[in-house]
């Protein structure tokens, strides 16, 4: 996502196959479903976050790994299903 990025996603599955490199802010609605899986990364690279907007609670589940720097605001603003990794570190 562009640095200056705000992006919406509603309803559906969104699944990480890979690497996702975050500079923004992602709103989710209705019950939308985001699965970072095993051996899949989502990187916070600057201020940004995965939020809750309205409608039926969306999940987010991480089997893989979720990164942000220590230096920077960002975030999981909604229910998390965590059987991964979560780290934070100095950039």
């Amino acid at each position: 996502m562009p640095s200056t990025a705000t992006l919406s996603f509603t309803g559906g599955t969104l699944i990480n196959q890979g690497v996702v490199l975050q500079n923004g802010n992602l709103y989710v609605y209705d019950g939308a479903l985001i699965d970072n899986p095993l051996d899949s990364t989502w990187d916070f690279q600057s201020n940004g976050s995965v939020g809750w907007e309205g409608g039926v609670a969306p999940l987010f589940t991480n089997e893989g790994d979720v990164q942000a720097g220590s230096l920077i605001s960002s975030g999981l603003n909604l229910p998390l299903h965590n059987t991964g990794t979560i780290t934070t570190t100095a950039r």
